[in-house]
């Protein structure tokens, strides 16, 4: 049963650092291209994903508005994960 239970743990805990890489991961992405785009004097387009040049003002949209697939899924991800631990912790 020891093993049963170690092999949830680790699979739980793999399914959160997975989901947690994930999120960091594409936010981090995302937060470099705006961070360059700023910094070159433009302006950061969040619908279109793009820098853009000659426009003075566009609206800032949220990263749970732009990704909530990932979002989701990741959160999922996470919550399964630790369920698993929970069970594996869990003792008979």
């Amino acid at each position: 049963m020891r093993l049963k239970r170690n092999w949830r743990r680790n699979l739980g805990l793999l399914a959160v650092v997975v989901a947690v890489a994930l999120l960091l991961g594409d936010y981090g992405r995302d937060f470099i291209a705006v961070d360059r785009c700023l910094d070159s004097g433009r302006v950061y387009d969040y619908r279109e994903g793009r820098c853009r040049g000659g426009v003075i003002h566009l609206p800032s949209i949220p990263y749970a508005a732009r990704s909530p697939a990932l979002l989701a899924g990741a959160v999922a991800m996470a919550i399964f994960g630790f369920v698993l631990i929970a069970l594996g912790r869990r003792k008979k």
